[in-house]
């Protein structure tokens, strides 16, 4: 386990080496389903790509994205798993904000939509009152 991990997490690595408890306690309720269907995987397949959130030892939850591969000795029994945790915090609040602001987008296209489409039946209510007034204004009524 790499020292880097203290910057990433807060905690220094020897918390995580043979404690796999508290990993997963810290992992986010939202995200520790998928995370536990993930782990079994990357037993049976050797390897796999992890996204979930991490309580910091801040208290602040960062998005964690672990890629990890396992280590098997010459009779296929694993003898560790290498990989790397890289802090995606950013990039999810970035593609929310995309995400956000392509909604408002949307939002804003439809309320011309339907602006457009209520000002087309008005102004030709309005067209027609105007003709009754003149009409009725001219006696023709």
């Amino acid at each position: 386990m790499s020292e880097s991990v203290a910057s990433l997490l807060g905690f220094e690595p020897k918390k995580f080496i043979g404690h796999p408890e508290f990993w997963e306690s810290r992992v986010h309720p939202d995200d520790f389903r998928q995370y536990s269907v993930d782990v079994p995987i990357l037993w049976n397949k050797g390897q796999r790509v992890f996204e979930y959130r991490f309580l910091h030892k801040d208290g602040s939850y960062r998005w964690i994205r672990g890629e990890a591969r396992v280590i098997f000795d010459v009779s296929d029994k694993p003898v560790e798993v290498m990989g790397y945790w890289t802090d995606v915090t950013e990039q999810k609040r970035m593609a929310e904000a995309l995400l956000r602001s392509e909604r408002l987008a949307a939002i804003g296209e439809l309320a011309g939509m339907v602006g457009h489409d209520l000002r087309n039946p008005l102004q030709g209510i309005a067209g027609a009152v105007y003709y009754l007034k003149t009409t009725e204004d001219q006696g023709l009524s």
